[in-house]
């Protein structure tokens, strides 16, 4: 075998290789056990808004799209003053019940119920991320006590609320 075929007959095997890799990756793409494309990160920080006396930690969710592809999430416009201004999204902050073994919806942010502009589709792209829930106080609402594990529900349309993503479960502090 001449050198020429030597390198025709690796170049072939590289491009099997590399077809064999690219249709694992999709085919663990497609078939992952996830509910979601997205993959929701709990972010804290310290900061004071009036429901504890001082300091208290503060919870939010940055979305990242894990996917190929975009994926589209719904919320609202709203007109502004109390309490915020720009787009809302519907969420629930959960607390797991250790006796039902089950998720129990602890908050649920509902934008739909507030004096909304309209609905606003925000296009999440392959690789980006976006803040999606207010900074929040979850430790300091009644539904918590030191110990308890929290975490929240996106959901990804305004209506349907089948199609939630979920973080992962997190301690909140007081």
């Amino acid at each position: 075998m001449t050198v020429l075929q030597e390198h025709a007959v690796a170049l072939q095997n590289n491009k099997r290789v590399a077809s064999a890799l690219i249709l694992l990756a999709c085919a663990g793409a497609l078939s992952c056990n996830r509910a979601s494309p997205l993959r929701l990160e709990v972010l804290t920080r310290k900061g004071d808004i009036g429901l504890t006396s001082g300091p208290t930690n503060l919870y939010s969710v940055r979305v990242r799209n894990q996917s190929f592809w975009p994926v589209t999430i719904e919320g609202v416009a709203l007109k502004g003053g109390y309490p915020a201004l720009g787009t809302w999204y519907r969420y629930e902050v959960q607390r797991w019940d250790e006796q039902k073994r089950t998720w129990i919806t602890a908050v649920q942010v509902d934008p739909r119920k507030l004096t909304v502009d309209h609905v606003v589709r925000s296009r999440l792209w392959p690789g980006k991320t976006i803040d999606v829930t207010p900074w929040e106080a979850t430790g300091a609402r009644n539904a918590f006590q030191r110990g308890d594990r929290a975490r929240f529900a996106l959901h990804l349309s305004i209506d349907d609320g089948k199609t939630v993503a979920f973080s992962p479960p997190f301690e909140p502090q007081l």
